[in-house]
């Protein structure tokens, strides 16, 4: 019984470090748009953030979006 508890605390902890990782990757991502697209940057900041941003927006979708939009903005 004792292993399994362990496991499921690893297995929560794994997946907070995760989730935290990804988010603080959208963030930086999202941080070097804002020179290039500011109106852009307004919007894909507004899906992610408070008052009108929503958690279920912290994805790898996401992450991978702003990155295409780097590119995009970047020609």
């Amino acid at each position: 019984m004792m292993m399994g508890l362990l496991t499921d605390t690893f297995s929560e902890n794994m997946m907070t470090d995760t989730q935290h990782q990804l988010s603080v990757k959208i963030a930086e991502t999202l941080e070097k748009l804002q020179d290039l697209n500011p109106d852009l940057y307004g919007e894909r900041y507004s899906k992610l953030y408070a008052p009108y941003g929503d958690i279920s927006n912290w994805t790898v979708k996401t992450l991978h979006q702003i990155e295409q939009d780097l590119i995009d903005n970047a020609k």
